[in-house]
């Protein structure tokens, strides 16, 4: 009985002093080091997919953004006639390009005006007098495209960019 005692004994210390990768890798299990390896080999994967990802995100935001420049609407210059029979007015720039894409498939040439407020509003109409604006935008108004808000704006008023 003592000797199996002492046996008991034995083993305890023996599993104590040598630890669990003792045992793991008697029985072909990863041992701790092995297991900090392939956590870290696993932090290295996850970092490299992380990377390939915000890669393809930043590359995707940039053809975003280059698109966007170049369905941009052409802005009006000084030159430009005095008058123009403003068919909308967008906060966001993405709304004024819809609506500028949407008014050039219907045979339309809209220009962008930049107002100060940060506005931008499309220009479908631009004249010289306000007389020929005033009938231009009365034509327009019998068109189904005519929204309800339609309005000339005088460039002299100078609340553009």
């Amino acid at each position: 009985m003592k000797l199996l005692r002492m046996a008991a004994v034995m083993m305890m210390a023996a599993m104590t002093l040598t630890g669990c990768d003792f045992v793991r890798s008697l029985v072909g299990k990863p041992t701790s080091a092995e297991l900090e390896q392939m956590k870290i080999e696993a932090q290295k994967k996850a970092e490299r997919e992380q990377f390939v990802a915000d890669s393809i995100k930043a590359s995707q935001e940039a053809a975003r953004q280059a698109a966007m420049a170049e369905q941009e609407l052409p802005a009006v210059k000084d030159t430009d006639p005095r008058f123009h029979v403003i068919v909308g007015c967008f906060k966001v720039q993405d709304n004024a390009v819809n609506y500028r894409e949407m008014l050039t498939t219907k045979g339309f040439s809209p220009k962008k005006i930049v107002f100060k407020n940060g506005y931008d509003a499309v220009s479908l109409i631009q004249e010289d007098t306000w007389w020929k604006a005033q009938v231009a935008m009365e034509k327009f108004m019998d068109s189904p495209l005519c929204p309800d808000d339609v309005w000339i704006y005088d460039m002299n008023q100078k609340l553009h960019e």
